[in-house]
Order: structure tokens, then C-alpha cells, then sequence
């Protein structure tokens, strides 16, 4: 615990370093004071976060994780709209009963959940009002995993997660649906970890996506606990009333709401920037809240033995 609590201080006072040599536009900070408490209702019903981003490359299958076609583009927003929500879609981390299973990846922590946007970012496009680098959050959360997991369980689990012939497959093919460069080096693990914190889209003009999602109620799927220690799977659709609020870059605010119209789908959406400002205000719980991290159980170490 004390280990945790280091790793959680020493991130947040670099974080804190960094937030406050930023220098926020006053234009940007009156529409903060006029939207701050729009976003602070919705962040009160948003139990859970889902990070994508506004394009795609086309898969040949029912799942993200299939054969990938680098020729089409799916706009991932619109299709939302349209489809009535997030849709679930095989998923080869996920096994129910033994059998891999359908689901959607979500998770409580909006700051992970910012991690999938971030991937989305066109090559050289990035937020500048941010809390905290991406790379500085995909280091975290490694950290906090690694001493919060018994070493046995934490091997027997990695390799059952992250295993090089399931990433040289499937993993990559679902980086490729964001960035159609990518290419293993051989090593799994340290690949993932890369791409999370580095890796750009190779689609012109995407950007990222935050949902945030009323997750009472919807299933969730038992999945590998090293996985499970930050994200959520759900096991049916998430349909656009559960849907809280959608938070996109403040320059293509107006093309989402032209959207949102188009549809006829009445959602709140914030500006990510105006979002960065309200977490970096709000008590931890909203962003990055230490205490309620989870730490590895007994029921997980039997589950692990089981199943990996």
C-alpha cells in the first residue's frame, strides 16, 4: 500500500508540475465557467468511460479484431448514432463459460479511457490542455498493476493476456484499425505498452472521443484480472440513453453537434479541454483516485488458476 500511495503522490505532483505551467486562453476559461456545471451533472451519472476516436479503418469480420481493410474508413461516431449506440463485438480477451465471448471494453477511470482517445489523434495533432501526458498515465497504471499483483499471478496472467501469438493476430490487427504502420518487434508486452503511450492514427484529420456511460444495471463479463484491474467489459449493447454526455477536442465541437442535429440525438457535448480544467479541480475520485483503485484478490488468484 505504501508502495501505491509513493507511485500515486510522485504522478500527481509531476502532473501538477506540468498542469500549472500551462497557460489557459481566457476565452477557453469564460466557456469553462458557463459549461462547468453542465459537465459536473454529467460527470455525477457517469459511472463508467469509453475512449475511440472518430474514424476507423473497415474490418473484414464482426470485431475490431479482425482482418483489417486499410482501403475504407468507418466514421465510428456517425455509425453510433445511427446504430442507436456502442454495439457489442467479438472479443478474444474476453472468455465466458470458456468460450471467447462479445462484449464492449469500458472502464470507471476517465483518465484511462483518455489513453484509447489519445490513440486516435491524427499524426502530429495533439490536445494541449491535457492533465498529465498520455505516456505519463500508461506508466502509471503499469506501475500500479505490477505492485498490486502477486508475482506468479502476475506472469501466469500477462502471458495469458498478452500472449505473443494472440497479440501478433488479433492485437495487432485492432492497432491497425488506428494506425496502418504498425508492425511487432517480437516482444508483446513491451509492444502494447509503446503503441498506448506513443502511437498516432495514420487517418487524416481523426480525433479522439470520450463517452461516458450510465453503466447501471448493463452485464459485465468475468475477464482476466490483470486486465480487469482497469477496465470493465460489458456484455450487452450500450444504447444511446445510457449514453451521458460525448467529449470531443474544442475545435471539432461544431461538426459533432452538426451531427448530433443531423440524427436528431439529443446528448450534452464538452470540449475535452474544458473537461481537462474541470478534473484538474474536482476531489480525485473524478480523475484518478488512488483509494479506489483495485488491488488484487483471492477470488481472482483462484479464477486465474482456472482460466489462464
Amino acid at each position: 500500500m505504501f508502495l501505491r500511495q509513493l507511485l500515486f503522490d510522485n504522478f500527481t505532483r509531476k502532473a501538477n508540475q506540468e498542469w500549472n505551467r500551462k497557460v489557459i486562453p481566457a476565452s477557453l476559461l469564460d466557456q469553462y465557467k458557463e459549461l462547468s456545471p453542465q459537465i459536473e451533472d454529467c460527470y455525477k451519472n457517469a459511472t463508467h468511460w469509453h475512449g475511440t476516436g472518430r474514424y476507423h479503418y473497415d474490418t473484414d469480420g464482426q470485431s475490431k479484431y479482425d482482418v483489417v481493410n486499410t482501403d475504407e474508413l468507418i466514421d465510428v461516431f456517425e455509425r453510433i448514432l445511427t446504430e442507436n449506440g456502442l454495439k457489442v463485438h467479438d472479443d478474444p480477451w474476453v472468455k465466458v463459460n470458456g468460450r471467447y465471448a462479445s462484449s464492449i471494453s469500458t472502464t470507471e477511470w476517465r483518465m484511462y479511457a483518455r489513453i484509447y482517445a489519445e490513440l486516435h489523434e491524427a499524426n502530429g495533432e495533439h490536445i494541449e490542455i491535457t492533465y498529465a501526458k498520455r505516456k505519463q498515465i500508461i506508466n502509471y497504471f503499469f506501475y500500479y498493476t505490477l505492485l498490486s499483483t502477486p508475482l506468479f499471478a502476475l506472469y501466469k496472467g500477462v502471458v495469458a493476456a498478452f500472449d505473443k501469438t494472440r497479440y501478433a493476430t488479433k492485437g495487432q490487427d485492432w492497432v491497425r484499425t488506428i494506425n496502418n504502420t504498425v508492425r511487432s518487434k517480437g516482444n508483446a508486452f513491451t509492444d502494447l505498452l509503446k503503441i498506448m503511450g506513443e502511437c498516432e492514427s495514420t487517418i487524416d484529420n481523426n480525433y479522439g472521443i470520450l463517452i461516458g456511460i450510465d453503466g447501471t444495471d448493463i452485464g459485465q463479463a468475468k475477464i482476466n484480472p490483470i486486465i480487469g484491474m482497469f477496465e470493465t467489459r460489458f456484455t450487452g449493447d450500450i444504447t444511446l440513453e445510457r449514453i451521458t454526455h460525448f467529449e470531443v477536442p474544442l475545435a471539432n465541437i461544431s461538426t459533432i453537434k452538426d451531427l448530433l442535429k443531423k440524427h436528431k440525438v439529443s446528448k450534452p457535448v464538452f470540449p475535452i479541454e474544458l473537461c481537462e480544467i474541470f478534473c484538474s479541480t474536482q476531489p480525485v475520485r473524478f480523475f484518478h483516485d488512488s483509494a479506489r483503485l483495485p488491488a488484487f484478490k483471492l477470488q481472482d488468484l483462484i479464477w486465474h488458476y482456472k482460466n489462464t
